[in-house]
């Protein structure tokens, strides 16, 4: 159970961290 939610939590970084990624690179693109 405890690593499911690690995992689960890792996933939910990595995801954050791409969107943040994207949200910047449009935002110098304008």
């Amino acid at each position: 159970m405890g690593v499911a939610l690690m995992t689960t939590f890792q996933v939910l970084t990595l995801m954050i961290s791409f969107g943040m990624f994207v949200l910047m690179l449009s935002r110098n693109k304008k």
